[in-house]
């Protein structure tokens, strides 16, 4: 249809509702609003709304003439100030128009040119229309349906940096239930085609102002929210959809303009925790940098705790972690602001003891063992011990065997801890004790083992005689002599600490190797198979098999074919069968297992089609034969096949062909089938007769040569032009191709047009022409 034609850059948006009065007689209204300082400054006297059918075609105009022109007031409050220039104007137009029942009911439309010349977040806002539209269904028609109304519209002006909460919702006076979603705004709208504004980057449907807390809607309540973080102006798409029992009734389009601006903020709260390094406290100074700093202030440490206004307060908090802190600053003043900050809180100090072992161990060495106080709150991560020379084992660790002379010595150690932070500490002892603690033990001989149960013997000497063992983390135990039950062979570490409680008790391991002696086998379990087919049966070694098996021997023998004293056997089976396999090993052992054959009469169903069965040489069919998961296929003849061992292969014949498949399913059973495949009568044209559309001259050893495809072909005349008209190649010679060559030299990539004329072997005639692309 032909639209009226309008061009009006300072529309920034509108929305068309309708209303049933009865009779099907519908009041149209149409709301609109523009702005004072861009582009023209008029409403449209008469304003025409487009009546459109289902299908977008023109059935009727609705001219509106203009009621009244109001200008917008934008109140500013003490802390967020409107721009002194902001003026908006709006417009309601109304008219009656009878509606009779249509099939796929009615569409609204105004559509105007252009857009505000402000708008950022489209291409090209100055050549983009508006087109404002409502839906009206046929269900709408048979219910005498009210289009849901938005409650307001938003505030033109928004600011900058501030969260943004509007209740966008629409109310329904029939009670139909509304969706709302964000839309992308129309640009034009017609019975040919419809286009909605192009957004410019990064902007989106998702993402319509910008930034990293992008604007959305509730798609139930309608509650729209969003930050915006740029300014300027963008343009916003919001649509209703209203449903009565599930059906959609009608759908409402509102498009308009947010101007992002910078507003004044007159207090701003702000603090910084004063939190000294390799800290050792819980309590904690907080320093008040909010502007001004006259208050008052209200503080919640986030731990539970009750507030407090004091202006820089000290805080103690309960335990390390990370708190939220709240400052609100101006409490109950109307421009009070508020900051929250994640606090971490940790003990980074570093406070350590050392104490020295009451006695010296075996003449000639003292444990040492340093303990973290703040071991709650943070890690040591070295032990710097002095001297060093001294030091036997453990240096960089929280214990260490020190080497002494004596009953007197003296060490200190510096500790530093993951935070970096240091402390240092010095010891010394005179007059220390000496006591003598050795750890040793063996184990029963293990000889022909066929038990998992170990005997150990203690050799160990403690004074005070306590002792534990520890079997592989498995277990343990405080006997003297134990006796321990693996729950496998295999090799175990065995560890003995004698004297448990004294400081000099001394540990001892050993690597224990448990080996089982009687062999341990296994068949392969039961397997099914076709009648009168042979079956390879299998027994293997399971477990740990220290000693070779030197025989097998299978029963029943009747059906064994060969491999008898063997783990491998071949059998025929004509029907079930149970065997029995008995293993013996170098030391006489053995072990017995079972498995069975079962006789399966299941033969796989089979059907086989061609798609097409009737090509022209040259061309191909598709092959296909009903596919299982556990089926085989094997196809023959194989010359002109893709493959032959897939269920559904593509033929390339050349005569009229059988192809036969054999289709055998996992218990070895088959089946044969075949499908005809027929020639047609040669063509001459395509898609038999054809000229390729691209071809790639770099000596890949693929597509270097362009060739005229055909195989019917008795006389062609084939000619190749470049864009400027020249010929750059031409052959009366199917079997001569272009190679890309002119003159000795490679022709550069770009399309080159051809004409190609030929007769066929049966006297047809076919002229082609197209366009051909070099590529490299």
């Amino acid at each position: 249809f032909s639209l009226h034609s309008l061009f009006a850059t300072h529309i920034i948006g509108g929305e068309i509702n309708y209303q049933c009065l009865g009779n099907n007689r519908y009041e149209i209204s149409f709301q609109l609003f523009r702005d004072c300082d861009t582009g023209i400054p008029l409403f449209e006297n008469p304003a025409i709304i487009y009546i459109l059918g289902a299908n977008g075609q023109e059935l009727d105009t609705i001219s509106m003439n203009l009621r009244n022109d109001d200008t917008l007031t934008f109140a500013s409050s003490a802390c967020s100030v409107i721009p002194p220039n902001a003026c908006i104007h709006t417009t309601t137009y109304r008219e009656v128009r009878t509606l009779p029942f249509r099939a796929g009911g009615y569409q609204f439309l105004y559509q105007i040119c252009c857009r505000n010349q402000d708008i950022i977040n489209i291409l090209d806002p100055t050549g983009t229309q508006a087109a404002y539209h409502a839906v009206m269904t046929e269900a709408a028609l048979l219910g005498c349906n009210n289009s849901p109304k938005f409650d307001d519209w938003p505030p033109f002006y928004i600011c900058n940096g501030q969260a943004f909460t509007y209740d966008h919702a629409a109310t329904d006076v029939d009670g139909d239930s509304i969706t709302y979603q964000l839309c992308t705004p129309n640009d034009i709208f017609g019975s040919i085609f419809n286009s909605l504004v192009d957004w410019r980057a990064p902007y989106s449907v998702n993402n319509m102002l910008g930034g990293p807390l992008p604007f959305s809607i509730d798609p139930v309540t309608g509650l729209l929210t969003g930050t915006p973080f740029t300014n300027g102006t963008f343009v916003f798409g919001i649509c209703t959809r209203e449903y009565r029992n599930g059906v959609l009734v009608g759908e409402i389009r509102r498009d308009f303009q947010f101007i992002v601006t910078p507003c004044v903020t007159s207090i701003v709260a702000d603090f910084a925790p004063d939190i000294p390094p390799c800290n050792a406290s819980l309590n904690i100074r907080f320093d008040n940098l909010s502007n001004p700093i006259n208050g008052p202030f209200i503080w919640d440490f986030g731990d539970g705790s009750s507030v407090t206004s004091t202006t820089s307060p000290s805080h103690s908090f309960p335990d390390t972690g990370q708190y939220t802190v709240l400052l609100i600053a101006g409490l109950g003043t109307a421009c009070a602001d508020s900051i929250e900050m994640q606090v971490q809180l940790n003990i980074e100090a570093t406070d350590i003891d050392v104490i020295s072992a009451p006695i010296i161990c075996n003449d000639n060495k003292v444990l040492l063992v340093a303990s973290n106080v703040f071991s709650e709150f943070n890690q040591i991560v070295n032990y710097d011990w002095s001297p060093s020379g001294n030091i036997l084992s453990g240096q960089g660790t929280d214990s260490v065997w020190m080497a002494v002379s004596g009953g007197s010595f003296g060490v200190w150690v510096t500790a530093t801890n993951n935070y970096g932070c240091t402390d240092f500490v010095q010891l010394t002892q005179i007059d220390v004790p000496i006591e003598t603690v050795v750890a040793d033990f063996d184990s029963s001989l293990l000889v022909c083992n066929e038990s998992l149960t170990v005997d150990f013997n203690n050799q160990s000497t403690a004074s005070n005689n306590q002792y534990l063992w520890n079997f592989a983390n498995l277990g343990s135990s405080t006997t003297f002599n134990p006796s321990y039950t693996f729950p496998d062979t295999g090799t175990y570490e065995i560890t003995l600490i004698a004297g448990v409680g004294s400081p000099c008790q001394d540990t001892f391991s050993r690597m224990l190797y448990l080996p089982l002696t009687k062999p341990s086998i296994a068949a392969i379990g039961s397997q099914t198979i076709c009648q009168e087919d042979t079956l390879l049966l299998t027994a293997f070694t399971t477990g740990f098999n220290y000693h070779d098996i030197v025989e097998y021997t299978w029963t029943p023998t009747n059906s064994i074919i060969s491999g008898q004293g063997t783990d491998s056997i071949w059998v025929l089976a004509n029907g079930d069968i149970y065997f029995e396999v008995v293993a013996t090993n170098t030391e006489s052992c053995k072990d017995t297992n079972y498995t069975s054959v079962i006789v399966s009469t299941i033969s796989p169903v089979l059907t086989v089609s061609a798609t097409p069965d009737e090509i022209y040489v040259g061309q191909s069919t598709q092959l296909l034969a009903n596919y299982e998961t556990d089926h085989s296929y094997n196809w023959l003849p194989d010359t002109s096949l893709s493959a032959t061992t897939i269920h559904n292969p593509t033929a390339n014949p050349r005569t009229l062909s059988t192809y036969y498949v054999r289709v055998e399913n996992t218990f070895g059973c088959s089946l044969l089938d075949s499908v005809v495949v027929q020639i047609l009568p040669p063509l001459c044209g395509n898609p038999v007769v054809f000229v390729p559309s691209a071809f790639s001259p770099d000596n890949d050893g693929y597509n270097d040569v362009l060739m005229v495809e055909g195989n019917n072909i008795t006389e062609m005349t084939f000619t190749i032009y470049n864009r400027w008209g020249q010929q750059v190649f031409e052959t009366k010679d199917q079997n001569r191709g272009w190679d890309g060559m002119f003159n000795g030299a490679l022709l550069p990539p770009d399309v080159y047009g051809y004409y190609m004329q030929c007769t066929c072997d049966d006297g047809s005639e076919a002229f082609l022409k197209g366009n051909i692309t070099l590529l490299r």
